[in-house]
């Protein structure tokens, strides 16, 4: 297998798009083999394994299953988990916009897996893959954990061809004005006042385990993510609020940036969501507006955590109304930035 930056028109070529995952159902018994597979993976819970295996089996799944399929039940629709809903009408889009392309998608967790993509690649002999992780902002938890995963299955299965992986597109114009469209629509439909950037946390010992430099979350260490380390997920998540608030003509007290879903004691990338949402509320703020660019499918993160929860206890701290801005999606802008970015691998 070669790693490689530029793959060849003339060879058969698999372009598999993949996001993190979701259960099957919005029941215990599903969400079990999820979470276990999710959170034993070393790049989310950073631990030796016997310590990440006592973490898991004898701390999370005996309550975790139950607390979220409670979660995943005020989200699922007729058609199932919106995540894998919106994915597949993405694919879908996508191969209409590039009808001679072999277009698929995996799920780093759950169905469909990995392993469901790299049997197809390998009985359908392709000798190229492209594969593109649908997570704007690098992070080691997400895009890396997911090429490392793909690379092992294909080495498993000998697979000598070509792997080009497109690892982030945090600040892509593409990206960014999709989601401006829906942020300013947002913003205007429900007279907001301030507008909450809120990405997915993560431990701030991953961020710095991963920085060379030694001098990760100190002063001005983000500003310039391409100079500095062009692999941080903070810095990438900064990058992707810049060029959103540019975007929008948003004043900098018109916009805050702030981390969500923090698991454990431990000190996450802060300032944290729910303490934004909070703050903002008894600052006197009424009517705030919300978007995760951390997600290009709206999913539990979104429309529990933030949709619901998020606007209970904004309402509950003096807020009138926290409103969601509705991820990405299908839109069919975005489905074609995705199509210009895959096209431009091409020589």
């Amino acid at each position: 297998m070669q790693l490689t930056d530029r793959l060849q028109k003339n060879k058969k070529t698999l372009i598999l798009l993949s996001n993190l995952g979701t259960p099957d159902a919005p029941t215990e018994e599903a969400l079990r083999p999820y979470l276990d597979e999710f959170l034993m993976d070393k790049e989310v819970i950073a631990a030796p394994y016997p310590i990440r295996w006592m973490i898991v089996k004898l701390f999370i799944l005996p309550k975790r299953p139950k607390e979220s399929a409670h979660a995943y039940k005020s989200v699922w629709t007729d058609e199932g988990s919106p995540l894998m809903v919106y994915t597949i009408k993405q694919v879908e889009k996508l191969k209409r916009l590039m009808p001679d392309a072999d277009i698929d998608f995996c799920m780093r967790y759950a169905n469909p897996g990995m392993d469901q993509a790299v049997d197809k690649i390998i009985n359908e002999n392709y000798e190229q893959i492209l594969f593109f992780p649908l997570y704007p902002q690098y992070a080691t938890a997400t895009t890396r954990s997911s090429i490392n995963q793909l690379k092992k299955l294909l080495k498993e299965q000998s697979f000598q061809g070509d792997l080009c992986c497109i690892e982030d597109f945090c600040d892509d114009e593409g990206f960014i004005n999709s989601l401006a469209d829906n942020i300013k629509k947002t913003m205007t439909e429900n007279n907001s006042e301030h507008l909450i950037m809120s990405y997915h946390g993560v431990p701030q010992s991953m961020i710095k385990k991963n920085d060379p430099s030694g001098k990760c979350l100190s002063s001005g260490c983000c500003d310039k993510y391409k100079d500095n380390h062009p692999k941080c997920y903070r810095a990438q998540c900064f990058a992707s609020s810049k060029a959103l608030q540019k975007k929008l003509g948003l004043s900098d007290d018109q916009v805050s940036v702030s981390f969500q879903s923090r698991l454990g004691p431990t000190e996450w990338l802060r300032p944290y969501t729910d303490e934004t949402i909070e703050r903002l509320a008894k600052e006197g703020k009424k009517r705030v507006s919300i978007a995760s660019p951390a997600f290009v499918a709206d999913c539990i993160e979104t429309l529990e955590e933030l949709a619901i929860q998020g606007d209970e206890s904004f309402q509950e701290n003096g807020g009138d109304k926290l409103s969601l801005v509705p991820a990405v999606n299908d839109k069919d802008d975005f489905v074609g930035f995705l199509a210009k970015k895959l096209q431009e691998v091409f020589v």
